[in-house]
């Protein structure tokens, strides 16, 4: 039987309101956001080589995870920065939308 290994996690959650990027990309550290490039701000984790994007519309993605834990904390995370300034949210439902795996 060949054993299975995770490679890639997509996670998804709704934040249920919307969210000035713009604000946001001043407020917290190590975030990029250029929307002439890309229409999300983005939170990078060296530690587990995944990132966190968030929407305008407050949709957030977690992609590049190997974990579902590596995956809701991800979240959680970037959710926690948004509630340390002051920005009112309520834990969003965190959903695996895909992920990818190789047989060995």
């Amino acid at each position: 039987m060949a054993d299975l290994v995770i490679e890639n996690i997509i996670a998804t959650a709704d934040l249920h309101q919307p969210l000035n990027l713009d604000e946001i990309s001043c407020m917290i550290p190590n975030v990029s956001f250029d929307p002439s490039e890309n229409p999300t701000l983005v939170y990078r984790f060296e530690e587990t080589h995944s990132a966190v994007l968030l929407a305008a519309n407050g949709k957030i993605s977690c992609i590049g995870t190997k974990t579902l834990v590596d995956s809701e904390e991800c979240i959680n995370f970037v959710v926690d920065e948004l509630q340390n300034h002051d920005i009112s949210i309520e834990p969003p439902i965190i959903q695996i939308d895909s992920l990818v795996a190789t047989a060995s």
